[in-house]
């Protein structure tokens, strides 16, 4: 029998009476000659236990009761059932919650629409009008202070005051600047907020002027000077701009 060999050669092995070169080579051998057909090998026929009779009596109950309560579980589920119908009250949450994240995002939209529509800045009108007589004639009067952005001299000083550059050759050339308007724009420009602007910047420069004279008295009287120049140049008379 090859597994007595086998069985054998393994007890020997484990009880040390051959090494682990000789079991190995041994084996091998034993494993050739069985698939070469050298030597037979034989099935063994092991008897199926046997269960005594209270456990086979026992197995035989459970199994008749499984059974008959998955057919109670079966009938009781093919049975309708009124209240089964209804249905569930996480179904009716979930059938609410995208209805109502829907709304509230129309809400949302209409109410940021809304806002952009106040809130959006509305072209400045250029001139406002007022009715003289009955027959619906207009007359033009002065353009609101508002809306002096497009006149030639209210641009003129928006674009000084932005540069900030009180040098003698940037007060010259707005000087110049200024001379070459007509008129009617000067006149406009002259009520206007940006030519008050213009002229509390110019009194501004003339104090920090005034306070450096404690370090470069010479320097200060130079740059006040320039400013008096330059204020009586554009038409502005104020008194303050004297010196000490």
């Amino acid at each position: 029998m090859s597994n007595k060999t086998l069985s054998e050669l393994a007890k020997k092995y484990a009880t040390g009476k051959i090494d682990k070169n000789d079991y190995r080579k041994s084996r091998e051998t034993l494993i050739s000659a069985i698939m070469s057909g050298k030597i037979n090998v034989e099935d063994i026929d092991f008897p199926l236990p046997l269960l005594p009779l209270e456990k086979t009596a026992v197995r035989e109950k459970a199994t008749k009761d499984t059974f008959e309560g998955v057919s109670q579980l079966s009938e009781a589920t093919s049975t309708p059932n009124p209240t089964s119908s209804r249905p569930p009250l996480s179904a009716k949450t979930n059938k609410i919650f995208p209805l109502a994240f829907i709304i509230t995002s129309i809400v949302i939209v209409i109410s940021l629409i809304v806002l952009i529509i106040l809130f959006y800045p509305k072209p400045p009108s250029t001139m406002v009008t007022e009715t003289t007589n009955a027959s619906n004639n207009t007359q033009t009067i002065k353009p609101v202070d508002a809306v002096n952005i497009n006149v030639a001299g209210g641009s003129l000083i928006a674009y000084f005051l932005t540069q900030n550059n009180w040098t003698e050759v940037a007060l010259n050339t707005f000087i110049n600047s200024w001379s070459a308007l007509p008129q009617k724009d000067r006149d406009m420009t002259n009520s206007t907020k940006r030519m008050q602007r213009l002229h509390d910047s110019i009194f501004k420069q003339f104090l920090e002027a005034n306070a450096m004279s404690s370090i470069n008295k010479e320097k200060a009287i130079i740059k006040q000077k320039r400013l008096i120049k330059f204020a009586e140049a554009i038409g502005i008379d104020d008194s303050r701009l004297t010196l000490n």
